[in-house]
């Protein structure tokens, strides 16, 4: 992984309180950089760590634009070859729990859960230290703008519901873009990440099964 011509990653690692991992590819027409931007010049203690995956499009050169307008709070990853949405939030979440962040996760680049939910998620882990991880539904808010076909919706419900019985979790939306994580001394996350998922697509239920086989 690379982000210039230095092939380093540019400026991670900072101690940030929290990591949030967006993973791209093609994103470039549909990134919403003005949202980006506001909630990293509002959140001082939280990085966005954006993971080009391969993009060929611009998609390099709109995260770049936005890391150049806020350099403390946002940093860029360019994989330098596709290697999946599941591959490229698994290498970005690392550089989250090497840079000492409390807290790692990840977030879809299109908001279908808005950023504002980052500081909802991070609020349960503070009042709950027992609670390892925080997940998002997607459910109809007022004003989002959010569009599921009613058969993609009823087969995610499927979807959701029998992977909560074999997971033995109940998890509402276990595909949900959005989650955080707790980084704990005894390194559970760490060791969840420290593998290559067996999917490139439901890797949500993997990381689950694996936090699970820990306890």
């Amino acid at each position: 992984l690379s982000s210039s011509s230095s092939g380093s990653l540019e400026g991670a690692a900072r101690g940030r309180n929290t990591t949030i991992v967006i993973p791209c590819y093609n994103e470039a027409e549909r990134l919403r950089t003005d949202e980006f931007l506001a909630f990293a010049r509002r959140e001082h203690d939280t990085q966005l760590l954006f993971v080009n995956d391969g993009s060929t499009d611009d998609t390099s050169g709109v995260i770049r634009s936005m890391r150049r307008l806020c350099p403390d709070r946002i940093d860029v990853v360019d994989m330098p070859v596709n290697v999946g949405k599941a591959e490229a939030v698994r290498r970005g979440m690392q550089i989250g729990c090497m840079s000492g962040s409390r807290f790692v996760g990840f977030w879809d680049a299109d908001l279908a859960t808005p950023l504002d939910h980052v500081a909802m998620f991070k609020e349960v882990m503070e009042d709950k230290p027992e609670v390892d991880m925080v997940f998002g539904a997607r459910v109809g808010l007022l004003g989002r703008d959010i569009r599921r076909s009613m058969k993609r919706h009823y087969l995610g419900r499927v979807f959701a519901t029998l992977a909560s019985i074999t997971l033995e979790l109940g998890v509402y939306d276990t595909q949900c873009g959005s989650k955080l994580f707790r980084v704990d001394d005894r390194g559970d996350l760490e060791t969840v990440i420290s593998m290559p998922f067996h999917t490139r697509w439901v890797f949500d239920c993997e990381m689950i099964g694996r936090f699970s086989a820990l306890r």
